[in-house]
C-alpha cells in the first residue's frame, strides 16, 4: 500500500471484500426492451427499444424488430438519462482482483476500459505486489487473465490489457482537456466496499495541484507539485480505487484514487494517465510483481525468486515448531540454527548472481533476518559486504539496513555507522542514525562487556548521535519527520537516562523479611549481584539452585548476592524459611518503590554493581551462567587487587 493508515486507501482486502462480487453473477441494469421518454420538437414520444451503444453524447437503441435509432443523450427524459449512463458507462467499468506470488488473493479495486483493443486504466497501488492481476466486466462473471502494460508511480496509475473483451461493452470516453469548474456535477461508477457497480452522484468541491494540499498529505502522495487532484462528494470508500469519476454526459475526468473522510475523496485528473497510456499502446507486459519504486518499502511484496525459498523455509520452519516439544530445547536451537544458515546461504546466492537487482534486495534483507538464528557474525558480514558493494548509493538499501540493526553486534553497528557517512539519501542517514542510536541502547541497556572504558564510549556516542539526529530531523524537508523529530529524540535521551550502566548506583533502602532496614550502600566495597525476582515467574525458580551455590561458594570473598523480591513479605518469608532463598533480600511487593524506580521491564532482572559502587552490567531474563560467572570473577578480581 502507498498511503498510510490516517490516508484511507480506496483498496480492499479481497478476504473482507470477495464474497460480496466474487461468486455472484451481477445482470445489467438494462437488458431488454423498455420505453424510454425521449423529447423531441413536438412534444415527449416514447420509444420502446433496447439501449445497445453510447458514443460521443449520443445513444443507439434497438427495437424488437431489429431497428435502430441514434438519439442525443440530452434528449432523454432526466431519469432515463441516468439510467443510460449508468447501463452503458457501467458495462465498462471493471473489478480488478490481484493475486500475490504465492496465487493467494490479496487486493481488489475498479478499473475501466479506456480503448477497444482492450485497455484498462487503473491505480498502481491496486495492482503494486501482484503476482497476477484478473479483470471482471459487469455483464460476464468470467475473471479475465490481465497483463500490466505500464505504470506511474507518481499519479497512481497502471494500465492493464485484457485480451478477448465481453461483445457490447463500451469503452469509456475521456475529457482530458479542460478541469471541471467548482461546482460541477459528477459521479462514480465501482465497488466501494465490495459492492460491485454502485453509482453516486456529487460534485467537485476543489481542484488542487499537489503542493497545495496539506504538507503531510503531500509527503504521502509523492507526486509532482503541478500534478492536479479533483476533490468530489461523490460516493468513493474501499475498493472504488481506480474506477472513473465522470462527467454528467459518462466521460472520465478522473481516476479515483483516495478518501480522507466520507464524502472527501480524491481522483486524479485524467490527463495524467496520457503518458502511461502511450506507453501501454506501445510497450509490452511488465514481469509481475513490478518492481517497488525508489520511494516505496523495497520489502512490501516479495518477489518471486526470494518468495520460493522464503516458501520452503517457512514450510520446514512450521515442521521444526512441531516437533520442538519432543526434541527439547537445546536440539531445536540446534536444528533451527543449521535451518536457518540453509536458507540464508541460498538468498546470499541470489542476492550475488544478480546483484543490482530488486530481488538482490530483498535477498539480502531476509538473509540478514535469518543470521538472528544463527552463532557468529561472519554470515552477517557477508550480507553487509554486499549491501554496501551494490547498493549504497540507492534509497532501497533503507530495506537491508532495517534488518541488519536489529543484530546486537559490533558488525551491525559498524554497517550503520558507514551508512550514516555515506550515503546520498537523507532519509537513509536519518535510518542509519535513529537505527544506530537504538542498537546502542540495547547494548548498553543488556552489554557483553564491564569495561567502564568502553561503557562510557558507548555512552558519549549515543549523546553525540541524537544530537545529530535531532539537527537532521530538524533541517529534513520531510515535514513528518520534522512534526516527530523532537519528540523522538525526547525519548531516546530519557531512555538513555533510564540505563544505570556506567553510572552510580542509585540508593536502594528498605526492609528484609524480619523487618530491619538496610541499604545498598552498606555493601560498598563489595562486588554486588541484585536480582528483582519473583517466585511466579519460572526462570527466576529456575536460577534459585545457581544462586544458593553461588553464595556458598563466594561467601569468603568481597561479594554479596541482594534480591528485590516482588510478591507480598508472606511469599518471601516461606521462601526463607525452607531456605529456597539464602540470600539477604528487601521485600518490595508487587509494584514496590524499588523496582519501579529501576527499569525492570521482566523477571528476573540481574544488576551487577562493582566494590565502588557503578554499575557495570544488567540484563533481563536468565542469564548464561558462565558468562555471568566469568564477569563476577573480573570484578572481584578488581576489588581484591
Amino acid at each position: 500500500m502507498r498511503f498510510r493508515p490516517w490516508l484511507t486507501s480506496l483498496l480492499v482486502s479481497v478476504s473482507v471484500g470477495l464474497s460480496a462480487w466474487g461468486q455472484d453473477e451481477f445482470k445489467p441494469l438494462v437488458q431488454d426492451t423498455r420505453p424510454w421518454q425521449i423529447s423531441t420538437d413536438s412534444g415527449v414520444t416514447k420509444l420502446d427499444a433496447k439501449l445497445v451503444a453510447m458514443k460521443e453524447g449520443v445513444l443507439t437503441f434497438e427495437n424488437a424488430e431489429g431497428s435502430k435509432r441514434e438519439v442525443p443523450l440530452d434528449r432523454l427524459a432526466p431519469e432515463d438519462r441516468r439510467t443510460a449512463l449508468i447501463d452503458r458507462v457501467g458495462s465498462g467499468v471493471v473489478v480488478v482482483g490481484a493475486k500475490d506470488v504465492y496465487g493467494e488473493s490479496s487486493a481488489f479495486g475498479s478499473g475501466f476500459l479506456i480503448h477497444a483493443s482492450g485497455l484498462v486504466v487503473t491505480n498502481y497501488h491496486v495492482i503494486a505486489g501482484a503476482g497476477e492481476v484478473e479483470v471482471t466486466f459487469r455483464d460476464d462473471s468470467q475473471a479475465r487473465s490481465a497483463a500490466v502494460m505500464s505504470i506511474d508511480r507518481e499519479h497512481d496509475i497502471a494500465f492493464l490489457r485484457v485480451d478477448g473483451i465481453p461483445q457490447g461493452v463500451h469503452v469509456v470516453e475521456i475529457l482530458s482537456n479542460q478541469l471541471p469548474a467548482l461546482g460541477t456535477s459528477v459521479w462514480t461508477l465501482g465497488h466501494p466496499n465490495g459492492l460491485t457497480n454502485t453509482a453516486g452522484w456529487g460534485q467537485i468541491s476543489a481542484v488542487r495541484r499537489t503542493n497545495e494540499m496539506p504538507a503531510q498529505l503531500r509527503q504521502v502522495l509523492a507526486s509532482p507539485e503541478e500534478s492536479r487532484w479533483l476533490q468530489t462528494t461523490a460516493v468513493l470508500a474501499h475498493g472504488s480505487s481506480g474506477g472513473p469519476l465522470l462527467s454528467e454526459d459518462g466521460k472520465a475526468v478522473g481516476i479515483n484514487t483516495f478518501v480522507l473522510s466520507p464524502q472527501l475523496g480524491f481522483a486524479v485528473h485524467i490527463t495524467h494517465a496520457r503518458d502511461a497510456y502511450l506507453k501501454a499502446r506501445e510497450g509490452t507486459p511488465l514481469a509481475l510483481p513490478v518492481a517497488p519504486g525508489e520511494n516505496e518499502d523495497a520489502l512490501a511484496w516479495l518477489s518471486k525468486e526470494v518468495a520460493v525459498i522464503l516458501k520452503k523455509y517457512s514450510e520446514q520452519y512450521s515442521e521444526l515448531e512441531k516437533a520442538a516439544p519432543t526434541l527439547g530445547q537445546d536440539q531445536t536451537i540446534a536444528r533451527l540454527s543449521t535451518l536457518s544458515a540453509k536458507y540464508c546461504d541460498q538468498l546470499l546466492v541470489l542476492a550475488k548472481d544478480n546483484p543490482d537487482s530488486w530481488p538482490a534486495v530483498q535477498a539480502l534483507a531476509y538473509a540478514a533476518q535469518l543470521c538472528q538464528q544463527q552463532e557468529g557474525e561472519e554470515t552477517l558480514g557477508l550480507v553487509c559486504d554486499l549491501a554496501l558493494e551494490h547498493h549504497l548509493t540507492e534509497k532501497h538499501l533503507h530495506a537491508i539496513m532495517k534488518m541488519i540493526v536489529m543484530q546486537p553486534n559490533e558488525t551491525a553497528r559498524g554497517f550503520c555507522r558507514q551508512v550514516l557517512e555515506k550515503s546520498p539519501h537523507q532519509k537513509v542517514r536519518v535510518a542509519a542514525n535513529l537505527g544506530l542510536v537504538v542498537n546502542l541502547l540495547g547494548w548498553l541497556n543488556q552489554p557483553d562487556s564491564i569495561d567502564l572504558g568502553e561503557i562510557s564510549r558507548r555512552r558519549d556516542e549515543v549523546k553525540s548521535l541524537t544530537t545529530q539526529l535531532e539537527q537532521s530531523m530538524a533541517n529534513s524537508d520531510n515535514e513528518a519527520l520534522k512534526q516527530e523529530g523532537g519528540m523522538l529524540v525526547t525519548r531516546l535521551r530519557q531512555q538513555l537516562e533510564a540505563i544505570k550502566v556506567g553510572t552510580p548506583t542509585p540508593e536502594i533502602q528498605g526492609v528484609d523479611v524480619e523487618g530491619e532496614n538496610f541499604k545498598l550502600s552498606d555493601y560498598r566495597g563489595k562486588v554486588v549481584l541484585l536480582d528483582f525476582f519473583a517466585d511466579w515467574c519460572p526462570y527466576c525458580k529456575q536460577m534459585y539452585p545457581s544462586e544458593r551455590e553461588m553464595v556458598q561458594r563466594l561467601s569468603k570473598r568481597p561479594f554479596a548476592l541482594l534480591g528485590v523480591h516482588c510478591e507480598s513479605q508472606k511469599v518471601l518469608q516461606e521462601l526463607v524459611n525452607n531456605k529456597t532463598v539464602t540470600w539477604r533480600s528487601w521485600a518490595d511487593g508487587e509494584q514496590g518503590p524499588i523496582a519501579t524506580s529501576w527499569p525492570v521491564e521482566g523477571f528476573p532482572t540481574l544488576v551487577l554493581v562493582d566494590a565502588q559502587g557503578i554499575v557495570r552490567w544488567q540484563s533481563g531474563g536468565t542469564p548464561d551462567e558462565k558468562v555471568l560467572n566469568e564477569l563476577i570473577e573480573k570484578l572481584l578480581l578488581e576489588a581484591e587487587g
